[in-house]
């Protein structure tokens, strides 16, 4: 792998200083008492000695003094004792390791570590001792960053011959590099004699911890030596340039988290970027106020410290607008402070270079004393000139003049599957060598060669380096039934390139068996309350409770706060929705409706294979958040608005007596179409995306909320990949034998005879895409006149659906084409009412 010049995990964070970044003052003693690592030679010190040195002869007394210092109010003294018991000589030393087990200290920013020592009592045997100083570099070790022993490290060792000197103030400083020939304190050596070979190269962005070593001459003759050094102010200087990306035109730093409001979307659109085969951020501005303000960004962490480059770098990207897209304003926030700049893009749908430099950024909001040490916020924002379904494509998001790694991570080694109570636990072993990367995990039913088949399931992604687990909730319609799954996992590095997948074998478990959105609405349905007709249907209902269920975010405690049944039915025409919620206090009222007692469903209208969307998409596979309150239905995406109100007959809610709360609705799927969504019609087996999810006010403000989906984090908003899933009906794939027949040829383009044909009013057109990109269809009459765009926007490759409505067409020939690249095909449908 090509390092990058930057890099995406722990900061060590104690003090700065001018240039240079403390890692311990030594002003005094560290609260923490493990700080120096504790070992149990000697009956238990916090110092080790060499294999057969005697506790009498082989010992560190360490204190913190406050005269003499080098600088601040403090120093650390200590006191040794080195024993020559070993053929080789013997030692005394300290170890100090990172406190977090997934975590590692990133010294990448400077060229060298630095100390000042004080040889209070030089030692006892002249020219017998000398000291070191020894890093830990876990950037190849078998357990990554839970290393916590040296045996396992790439151990480098400096050497220092400095104990004989007179006291007074003296400095070390060692270049962050290895070099076989240093003996003499020129750089660090990794001379084998402990820890491991890994890549024979100091990486800096992965030391766990590092050494101060008493090491004595001999062969075992049991002589020893004593001295007293003083050590004070360890620190990192030479601070590097660092450029810092933001978006690198394939993907985004795995340290960024991402968001949106006002309705926006955001995502990264494989293929959009300025030069083939890279990739560019794709925001899709919303309005959900009606005032143009909306926008998107991301939160970094571990921040971004770009104090040393602000006075002299620029902000730049590349940005590509539509026509009718206003003033944006980028901007960067330190957690409290804000800076950015407004601009008006050129909108003429090309690419275009923005320049701003970064210390004439003016504050927004009212905000001052901006803090660029500590950048956790970069976003951009319609200035009151959103409109919703505008977008604005961007990439090349960076200060500076960054080198781009472009060579990929090897495959995880060692992926398995593990059978667990309706769920398998997928693990693996990381990558050696990378630093700050990420796991995708997926799964089928078939053994997995290539990400490309549709039968793929994603079933986590940017699971943390160190992690090396993820659970796969496994489910089934209705029953549960025994299942076998494949899984995989590849490797995406700090710079969005994705390596090879490594595979396991079959893994055979029970899959739990899960409501499903019933084909039909019960027989005798009316919107009035009275949930008799569903529970004597047999159709059968969700049931969210704590106890069994998912609370991603604040507190409900259990059945009795909070608890509902919750029934689904869909057919050509409606989106049929019964709940009964049980909770211990009802309350509406003033404030944002999320804050209150509300339900709340996020739905995909579309079957579900392959990757999930990771944001919000309208289109030919649209997702829909529909929440239900007392004063009415709102269907809260771009297009969207108020359903219903309670004094419609298709929306019944009724509060219980200041507890528990009724839901009833029918909703109408043409009410449910957006912007550019293709109307939706149901098939037996559809796996639908979805999550159910309540949200609770007991009366003294909002609580907590209790969700379907065992794997959101109260993003399901802005993020589908949270949302869970069940199916249409009582099976797992779509049954109908035109389908099976038509989807044969995945990795060529095709565009398969719509069905049924002829139709009356609506019909089902299935293509094939060899390769992802965008994609086009669109509907003529017999004179060639366009009558509709069915579809208009990038698609990955493999097997696509659309269903088509034509009730405001008249009777008659048409044809339907698509354009994909460089593929074009043309077939004839026949409408007759």
């Amino acid at each position: 792998m090509k390092r990058l010049f930057l890099s995406f995990v722990f900061l060590v964070a104690i003090t700065s200083i001018a240039l240079g970044q403390m890692i311990n003052n030594f002003d005094s003693a560290p609260a923490d008492t493990n700080y120096w690592s504790y070992f149990t030679n000697h009956g238990g010190q916090h110092y080790q000695t060499s294999d057969n040195a005697d506790s009498a002869k082989g010992w560190i007394l360490i204190d913190y003094i406050t005269d003499p210092v080098y600088e601040g109010t403090g120093a650390m003294k200590l006191e040794y004792s080195a024993h020559n018991i070993e053929g080789w000589g013997g030692y005394t030393k300290l170890e100090h390791w990172h406190p977090d087990s997934n975590a590692v200290y990133d010294w990448s920013a400077y060229d060298s570590v630095a100390f000042w020592y004080y040889n209070s009592v030089p030692q006892s045997l002249a020219g017998r001792v000398h000291l070191r100083f020894n890093l830990h570099d876990v950037s190849d070790s078998p357990d990554g960053a839970k290393t916590y022993s040296v045996l396992q490290s790439e151990y480098y060792y400096s050497f220092h011959y400095i104990l004989d000197a007179e006291p007074g103030w003296n400095k070390v400083q060692l270049p962050l590099i290895e070099d076989p020939n240093a003996w003499n304190g020129e750089a660090f050596n990794l001379t084998g004699w402990a820890g491991i070979s890994g890549n024979v190269k100091l990486d800096p962005d992965k030391i766990k911890g590092f050494s101060f070593e008493f090491s004595i001459s001999g062969g075992g003759q049991g002589d020893h030596a004593t001295g007293t050094v003083i050590i004070d102010n360890l620190t990192l200087v030479g601070r590097k340039h660092r450029d810092f990306i933001f978006f690198n035109g394939r993907a985004l730093p795995n340290n960024f988290s991402s968001w949106a409001w006002g309705q926006s979307t955001i995502e990264v659109e494989e293929g959009a970027g300025v030069i083939e085969g890279t990739n560019a951020l794709k925001w899709v501005q919303g309005d959900e106020w009606g005032n143009g303000w909306t926008g998107m960004g991301f939160t970094i962490d571990p921040p971004y410290n770009m104090e040393f480059e602000w006075e002299t770098d620029t902000l730049k990207f590349k940005l590509k607008a539509e026509e009718g897209v206003g003033v944006l304003r980028v901007q960067l926030e330190d957690g409290t402070a804000k800076v950015g700049q407004a601009f008006t893009p050129t909108t003429d749908n090309q690419w275009h270079d923005y320049v701003f430099k970064l210390s004439e950024l003016p504050y927004q909001d009212g905000t001052s004393d901006f803090n660029p040490a500590n950048v956790v916020v970069i976003g951009m924002m319609a200035e009151g000139s959103g409109v919703a379904g505008k977008v604005v494509y961007i990439t090349d998001w960076w200060t500076g003049d960054p080198e781009i790694d472009v060579v990929a991570p090897l495959a995880p080694t060692n992926v398995q599957g593990v059978a667990g109570q309706y769920y398998n636990l997928v693990i693996w072993e990381d990558v050696p060598g990378e630093a700050g990367e990420v796991y995708n995990i997926y799964a089928s039913e078939k053994p997995i060669t290539t990400l490309d088949s549709p039968d793929i399931e994603t079933v986590a992604t940017g699971i943390m380096e160190g992690e090396q687990a993820v659970a796969h909730f496994i489910y089934y319609p209705l029953k549960d039934q025994n299942v076998e799954y494949y899984y995989a996992v590849n490797c995406k590095d700090a710079a969005g390139n994705v390596g090879p997948i490594g595979t396991s074998g079959a893994v055979s478990n029970a899959a739990k068996g899960i409501p499903t959105i019933a084909l039909n609405a019960p027989a005798n349905f009316a919107v009035d309350g009275d949930l008799s007709e569903w529970e004597a249907s047999g159709i059968r209902p969700f049931v969210l409770k704590p106890e069994t269920d998912h609370v991603p975010v604040g507190v409900v405690n259990d059945s009795l706060d909070l608890k509902a049944t919750v029934y689904l039915a869909i057919d050509e025409d409606y989106l049929y929705v019964a709940a009964d919620v049980v909770d211990d206090v009802y309350h509406y009222g003033e404030g944002n409706w999320w804050d209150q007692d509300a339900f709340q469903i996020f739905i995909g209208f579309y079957d579900q294979r392959g990757p999930k969307h990771t944001a919000i998409k309208r289109g030919s596979e649209p997702d829909h958040i529909i929440y239900f309150v007392e004063d009415r239905i709102q269907h809260d995406v771009a297009g969207g608005g108020v359903l219903y109100t309670p004094e419609h007959e298709n929306y019944h809610f009724e509060p219980l007596g200041g507890s528990d709360y009724l839901i009833e609705a029918k909703i109408p799927l043409d009410s449910l179409v957006a912007g550019t969504d293709i109307r939706f019609y149901r098939e037996r087996g559809m796996r639908i995306p979805l999550d159910l999810y309540l949200h609770d006010n007991d009366g003294a403000g909002w609580e907590g909320n209790l969700g379907f989906s065992q794997i959101s984090t109260d993003h399901q908003w802005q993020n589908p990949a949270e949302w869970a899933y069940t199916w249409i009906g009582d099976t797992t794939h779509v049954t109908s034998v035109e389908k099976s027949k038509k989807f044969t040829t995945v990795g060529s383009y095709e565009l398969f005879q719509n069905y049924p044909n002829p139709f009356n009013p609506s019909t089902t057109i299935q293509y094939t895409l060899a390769k992802a990109g965008m994609v086009k269809i669109e509907l003529f009459n017999m004179l060639g006149q366009r009558m509709k765009t069915l579809v208009n926007e990038f698609q990955q490759e493999g097997s696509h659906t659309i269903h088509f409505d034509a009730k405001e067409l008249s009777s008659g020939i048409y044809f339907y084409r698509i354009q994909a690249g460089d593929f074009t095909r043309t077939m004839k449908a026949i409408f007759m009412k």
